[in-house]
C-alpha cells in the first residue's frame, strides 16, 4: 500500500522520525519530471488577444522539470476560455507587473517551501502585488489514492512557510492544489533508498488537468 506524506509523518514510520520525516517531506513535495525538455521548463505564451475588453492576468511560474510549466499553461488557456487575456512567463522572466489586473503564482514545493524563481518573484514585486489581485498554485505529489486529490495539509505547509512571509499581500482563497509528477529514476540512489526505508513507493504521473480547469473557473469567477 502506498504510503502519504502526511501518513509518514503523523505515525513516525522510521526510528528517527523527525529527520527521517523532514527528507520524505522533502523528497514527497519535489516534482520531478524525466520527459521535459527544457523548452517546456521555460515556457512563455500568451493567449486571448481577441478578448479586447478582458482583464489581464500573468500566470507566473517556477518549475523544476515541467510539470508546473504544464500546469502554468492549463492556467492560461482557461483562463483565455473564460474571457481573459493572459501571459504565462517563469516568474526569473518578469521586470514589470503593472500592466497587469492580477497575477497568479505558481511552483512545485521543494524543502516544503516554493522554488528560488517564485519566492524571488514575490519579494521583488511585493509592493505592486500588495494593491493587486494575486492568486497562488502549488503543486505536489502527496496525493490521496482514492480521491486523487493533493493533501489539505500542503495549503496549510503553503500558507506558513511562503504566504507569511508576505503579510502585505492579500492572496486569493482558495490555493490551487494541483498534482503533479514524481519518479524514482530522476532522483539520487541516496534519495531512492530513503523513500523505500519509508514504505513510499514511486507516484509516477499524477497530473490531473481537470483539478487544474475546476480551480481557474472558480478563480476566473473571482476575478472578473
Amino acid at each position: 500500500m502506498q504510503s502519504t506524506l502526511s501518513g509518514l509523518c503523523r505515525k513516525g514510520y522510521v526510528k528517527h522520525g523527525m529527520v527521517r520525516c523532514a527528507i520524505v517531506t522533502f523528497l514527497l513535495t519535489a516534482i520531478l519530471v524525466p520527459t521535459a525538455a527544457a523548452s517546456a521548463v521555460l515556457l512563455e505564451k500568451s493567449c486571448g488577444s481577441d478578448n479586447l475588453s478582458g482583464k489581464k492576468v500573468l500566470v507566473a511560474y517556477d518549475s523544476k522539470h515541467g510539470s508546473t510549466a504544464m500546469i502554468a499553461e492549463k492556467i492560461g488557456d482557461v483562463l483565455c476560455e473564460n474571457g481573459f487575456q493572459a501571459d504565462i512567463r517563469p516568474a526569473l522572466n518578469i521586470d514589470d507587473i503593472s500592466s497587469y489586473d492580477a497575477i497568479v503564482l505558481g511552483s512545485p514545493m521543494y524543502y516544503a517551501t516554493f522554488l528560488p524563481g517564485a519566492l524571488r518573484f514575490l519579494e521583488r514585486h511585493r509592493t505592486a502585488l500588495a494593491v493587486t489581485d494575486v492568486a497562488v498554485f502549488a503543486v505536489s505529489t502527496s496525493v490521496n489514492k482514492e480521491t486523487g486529490m493533493v493533501d489539505e495539509n500542503l495549503a496549510r505547509m503553503v500558507r506558513s512557510s511562503v504566504l507569511s512571509r508576505f503579510p502585505e499581500i492579500e492572496f486569493i482563497e482558495p490555493i490551487g492544489l494541483m498534482p503533479g509528477k514524481y519518479f524514482f529514476r530522476k532522483i539520487f540512489p541516496v534519495e531512492i533508498i530513503n523513500l523505500k526505508q519509508a514504505g513510499f513507493e514511486e507516484p509516477g504521473n499524477l497530473l490531473n488537468f481537470d483539478i487544474v480547469r475546476s480551480w481557474t473557473e472558480g478563480l476566473a469567477g473571482l476575478l472578473k
